[in-house]
């Protein structure tokens, strides 16, 4: 029988769509969030799971490097922001080459008379949520597509913003010891306490105003927040965005219909810059570090090199070697968004990242400095849970073989629920924040699976192992004396150097069934000499950011 299928982003977009009394219907979920709803609500959907397979993973990486390749994406003279151009077209044509795929795939095995969108297309801003688009890929990708609602979201003014300091932050004294932090996340608070007990002032540029509280707790740790604001900008520079091609067809209108707000927005990131580097330039700087190279707080790296300023990059994310062509590709594009190559410094904050720096070739300015900004929690050997943490992205920031997509975890949830019963055990699960809203709807559809959005540093003192697939919780684990289970049904991607003997202990497993994954389990119980380990772990960034800070800066 025909059938409709309904395509939506997200659960405000599905609902609308079921509201329309539309008979014979079936949805295909392009997110964790329309998933859920579709189970929770017990309507008819396609089980992706079913569908595609690790190849989708490969075709959508090595299609999206090919189309990027044959473009130019250059707007600026800081290559941070070119990242940052690059970085978002690349989640749009990795979210347009999804659909495509999947209804490829489908097109093969089932009947579909309609496909039913909103017609929604809405730029809001450029990682928004209520950001909707899918609606106009579908024009190119099916015929028979009708579009219920297109004038939702009309077009709103975007305002081209220029960027100034507020006055009285222009100038810092002379007298004090300056230096810059991109922000004080991924724990960068422990440098800001470190300048504090050292004598240093540290500046934290802010683009929305700190509230009076926030202000007079900063202050105390001699924290200065450089107040920056916006004013309405009559010239526009015009940003000559790429000609991508698909199939031998242009897809970039299809990918970005709104092209002069995006060139607003991207305007508006630079100029963001350009009051950094005024800011820069009048005043005495010792130091610059950031966790991050993609956008503005990469800027401020760039802009301080020009200036010969010192910088430091210490890179918040897991960062590890590639064991294939396809690993090359995911890994190079996660490096880029948060290693500056030519930073005075770079630190590598372990073994693992080691071997990342090594195969990349980079070692002149080249630190080992052990962990940085890491979580080190670390209790006694007597923790009931296991926690189960990976990263989930949505559709419009989907990435791709390194990364699970949406409805691989939620089957990783069917499973984890599955050993939980079966074995008595305790699974705490986080998901990523971005999916911290689904997580009621979560604990519905698996009341034996513990979720939580509590810190790292609190889940740490309840856990004795770590479950993920590749993110920053390998590393914050490992630096809090819990070993990690690289568990990978799929047998897709392998994240760094593990242990594949389930019957001795190490400290990185990688596993691909359940029956080793108990195995694993109870190895781990059984280890004798974890604690011991634990306290030797415990507080040690205080003597690796002191021993690092201590070098860049010439101090004895």
């Amino acid at each position: 029988m025909l059938k409709n299928f309904l395509i939506a982003q997200n659960k405000t977009e599905l609902t609308y769509l079921i509201n329309k009394n539309l008979k014979n219907f079936k949805v295909i979920p392009l997110s964790l969030e329309t998933l859920i709803f579709c189970k929770l609500n017990k309507i008819d959907h396609i089980d992706l799971e079913k569908v595609l397979d690790n190849s989708i993973h490969k075709e959508i990486l090595v299609t999206t490097e090919k189309i990027i390749k044959n473009s130019s994406f250059s707007y600026s003279k800081y290559k941070s922001l070119n990242i940052e151009l690059i970085h978002w077209f690349r989640f749009r044509i990795y979210s347009y080459l999804f659909v495509y795929f999947i209804l490829k795939k489908l097109k093969r095995s089932s009947k579909i008379k309609n496909i039913c969108v909103t017609g929604w297309d809405n730029l809001e801003s450029l990682y928004s949520k209520n950001n909707y688009f899918v609606s106009s890929f579908l024009k190119s990708l099916f015929k028979n597509v009708t579009f219920l609602n297109k004038n939702r979201y009309k077009p709103k003014r975007e305002k081209c913003l220029s960027y100034y300091i507020n006055k009285k932050d222009r100038v810092i004294t002379s007298n004090s010891k300056n230096v810059i932090l991109n922000n004080l996340n991924y724990n960068f608070k422990r440098l800001a306490f470190w300048f504090f007990r050292n004598g240093y002032k540290t500046l934290v540029f802010s683009f929305t105003k700190y509230n009076y509280l926030k202000k007079f707790l900063v202050r105390l740790f001699n924290i200065k927040v450089i107040q920056i604001i916006s004013h309405e900008k009559k010239v526009v520079k015009k940003i000559i965005f790429p000609k991508l091609f698909f199939n031998k067809k242009r897809i970039d209108d299809l990918i970005i219909k709104d092209k002069n707000k995006l060139n607003i927005l991207f305007n508006n990131i630079e100029n963001k810059t350009l009051a950094i580097k005024e800011f820069v330039q009048k005043n005495k700087i010792l130091l610059a570090a950031s966790n991050i190279f993609r956008g503005v707080d990469g800027a401020i790296l760039e802009i301080c090199k020009e200036k010969k300023i010192s910088t430091l990059n210490i890179p918040h994310g897991t960062l590890s070697r590639n064991y294939n062509k396809y690993d090359k590709i995911y890994k190079k594009n996660i490096s880029e968004a948060i290693v500056y190559k030519q930073a005075d410094l770079i630190a590598s904050q372990s073994n693992i990242s080691n071997e990342f720096f090594k195969q990349i070739k980079i070692k002149k300015n080249l630190v080992y400095t052990k962990n940085i900004i890491f979580n080190e929690t670390s209790e006694k050997y007597k923790n009931p849970y296991i926690l189960y943490a990976v990263t989930n992205k949505d559709f419009g920031n989907m990435q791709f073989y390194g990364v699970e997509t949406f409805y691989e975890f939620f089957k990783n949830l069917e499973n984890l629920e599955k050993i939980s019963l079966e074995n008595d055990v305790k699974i705490v699960v986080k998901p990523h924040p971005t999916e911290f809203r689904s997580i009621k709807d979560l604990k519905a559809l698996f009341p034996n699976l513990i979720f939580t959005k509590d810190e790292n540093k609190k889940l740490f003192k309840k856990i004795f192992a770590t479950v993920s697939f590749s993110s920053s919780i390998i590393e914050d684990s490992l630096n809090s004396g819990v070993p990690v289970i690289l568990f990978d049904k799929r047998h897709r991607y392998i994240h760094c150097e593990n242990e594949k003997n389930v019957n001795k202990f190490s400290w990185i497993y990688y596993v691909n069934n359940n029956k080793n994954f108990i195995k694993c389990l109870k190895k781990i119980k059984m280890n004798k000499n974890r604690y011991r380990i634990e306290k030797k772990l415990e507080n040690k960034s205080k003597k690796n950011i002191g021993r690092l800070l201590k070098h860049i800066l010439n101090e004895k």
